[in-house]
């Protein structure tokens, strides 16, 4: 599915149902999704690592597409996970902007702050695995295409944990 406002909003509702059920029980998040709303995965995001904080072992499981925003959720859990034909998929954050210059450049803001987090956080996974995932390293790879990741690549660069 795609991310989205009512997609991450039926995520949490689940997932705050499991948590008062069963505090600190270990959660397993499967994603088979071509991506979508930056804004809304962030707050899903933000979500996953409030129930890490609160106990739950978080496990993200990419299976088929983990695309765009759905390749920065997988990298909200404890333990990331690549099913062995799993593909990831980073690129630029995309946008539409419509309205005054100042509009426009204000939108070229927002996405320049979100595409600082998304670099840190796919860095700050990365890195322990391969020191040379880098946020520059990203970036080059990002830059005005898609970069597609089968799941052995993934896990040598450090974006997933294990392969499956």
């Amino acid at each position: 599915a795609d991310v989205s406002e009512r997609s991450v909003k039926q995520c949490i509702n689940i997932l705050t149902a499991w948590s008062r059920q069963d505090p600190a029980c270990d959660i397993t998040i499967y994603i088979n999704s071509p991506g979508g709303d930056v804004i809304s995965g962030f707050a899903l995001i933000d979500f996953l690592l409030e129930l890490r904080r609160n106990g739950h072992k978080i496990t993200t499981v990419a299976l088929g597409m983990a695309a765009s925003m759905a390749g920065i959720l997988l990298q909200a859990g404890d333990i990331r996970v690549m099913g062995s034909n799993a593909i990831l998929l980073i690129h630029e954050g995309s946008l539409g902007a419509v309205g005054s210059f100042g509009e426009v450049e204000d939108r070229i803001k927002l996405m320049k702050i979100f595409h600082e987090r998304i670099l840190e956080l796919f860095e700050h996974r990365a890195k322990d695995i391969n020191p040379k995932t880098t946020k520059a390293f990203i970036r080059k790879a990002w830059s005005r295409s898609d970069w597609w990741i089968d799941s052995e690549t993934g896990l040598r660069l450090g974006f997933c944990d294990e392969v499956r």
